[in-house]
């Protein structure tokens, strides 16, 4: 309702960006929390704020895309825990064809591939994780074909077992045998273990 009024003033699209800044803002400092103890606090704050959330994506689609790219990307979280599943889908395609760079792009594929998967729609969960595998051999990105490997392998084996899986996990090994990181080795960890 605040939105609709504040429209009605000849500076409404000043007003509209610094509405879109500040929840963008918000959006992104809670997205790491979502991670952590924290969660539940930043997940019921952003629920309580959601219509202005809305409200601001939908500015930023048309007045800004590379804002509307890091409200999706970093509401992934918000829509997974919140089963906001259709309508995360939703705003990642609108976004996808903003998306100008592969790494863009990787993060739009891997987020419909974790939404399409939230929902039980494996076969179209490993459509999506097959495109950021494509995209990470373009990006030569060694953590993002990592894990994009990963969680291919993991849908290939819910959707047809581990002996169909078993080729990316063995890819994925070799791929980071020596990356010692913290990411390389969760990787590693989760595949040793599925495997």
């Amino acid at each position: 309702y605040a939105v609709e009024l504040l429209l009605q003033f000849p500076e409404k699209h000043l007003i509209q960006q610094r509405h879109a800044a500040y929840f963008l803002s918000l959006v992104e400092k809670s997205e790491d929390h979502l991670r952590n103890p924290q969660q539940p606090f930043d997940l019921d704050r952003l629920e309580r704020v959601y219509p202005d959330i809305r409200a601001a994506l939908s500015y930023v689609l048309g007045a800004d895309p590379s804002r509307a790219l890091r409200f999706v990307t970093s509401l992934g979280h918000f829509w997974y825990f919140r089963s906001y599943y259709l309508e995360g889908k939703q705003w990642h395609t609108k976004v996808l064809p903003l998306a100008q760079t592969e790494e863009a792009r990787f993060g739009i594929y891997r987020g419909l591939a974790g939404l399409c998967s939230a929902e039980g729609n494996l076969k179209e969960a490993k459509h999506y994780m097959e495109q950021c595998l494509a995209l990470s051999y373009v990006t030569k990105n060694t953590l993002q074909h990592a894990a994009a490997l990963s969680n291919l392998a993991m849908l290939t084996a819910k959707l047809g077992g581990i002996t169909k899986a078993k080729p990316r996990y063995e890819e994925l090994l070799a791929l980071i045998e020596t990356d010692d990181s913290p990411s390389a080795q969760s990787i590693k960890g989760t595949a040793l273990y599925n495997m």
